[in-house]
């Protein structure tokens, strides 16, 4: 498996592949004694500090290599990846490791590879779409501007616009009696606008599960509770008012 090695000085770890991973390799000895005098738990955090994903690798068996109780090397393995969060895996020997190290710098290598075709096609877009004369996208607007907030297009600003409104009406109706957010809410899904729950008729707001009784106060409250008057009584006021006039 060939891959390509840099030899230099880390600051931290003893071996890193790109930006992303950050490696300490440790003997079971090594890993004993930094156990013992404290300094193994101070080291996990560093490497934690340094990389995306640090890595500890542990070569050889902690069970012979000296004698230390398993309980305390497995409580403090535990420790280090439950609440540190540093990724452990144990190896053979030191060709394991390198085998392991080697498969993690070809994994790499694939994932930059994608995200730099992916960066290509999204350039050409939108350099193609600069070309046809074409409205620029929104991840071109993004990167052109320098913004590191989020991108909001028309159709996000609409639906937003929307949800706001609806928002709004369901609001309106819980100033009537009777009615919680729950109700009102109900009742816009249904009737779309408060103005049709208002002119909605009394069998249509007790079966959307509104009360008779919170239907007769909101009928009350709106002006709709009062009978229509008949022709017949039309007429006779009409006549009464004449009347009246008249006698003025």
């Amino acid at each position: 498996m060939k891959v390509d090695v840099e030899v230099c000085t880390l600051p931290i770890g003893d071996v890193a592949i790109g930006d992303l991973f950050v490696i300490e390799r440790k003997r079971s000895d090594d890993l004993l004694t930094s156990l013992l005098d404290g300094r193994l738990v101070s080291q996990a955090r560093r490497m934690m500090a340094s990389a995306p994903r640090p890595l500890l690798i542990v070569e050889g068996s902690t069970a012979t290599a000296r004698a230390v109780h398993s309980n305390a090397v497995a409580g403090m393995m535990a420790l280090i990846t439950a609440e540190i969060g540093l990724s452990i895996i144990t190896t053979r020997n030191t060709k394991g490791s390198a085998r392991l190290i080697a498969m993690l710098a070809k994994r790499n290598h694939k994932i930059l590879r994608r995200q730099a075709k992916l960066l290509e096609q999204r350039l050409r877009f939108s350099e193609q779409q600069r070309i046809e004369n074409e409205p620029l996208s929104a991840w071109t607007h993004f990167q052109a501007s320098g913004s590191a907030g989020p991108v909001i297009s028309i159709a996000d600003a609409e639906q937003k616009a929307r949800r706001d409104l609806v928002r709004e009406r369901e609001k309106f109706l819980t100033n009537l009696p009777g009615l919680g957010p729950v109700r009102a809410r109900r009742l816009i899904a249904q009737f779309s606008t408060p103005m049709k729950v208002l002119l909605a008729d009394p069998e249509q707001l007790i079966n959307a599960g509104i009360s008779a009784e919170s239907v007769t106060r909101i009928q009350t409250l709106v002006g709709k509770s009062h009978q229509p008057k008949t022709s017949s009584e039309a007429r006779k006021s009409h006549s009464d008012n004449t009347a009246v006039k008249n006698s003025i």
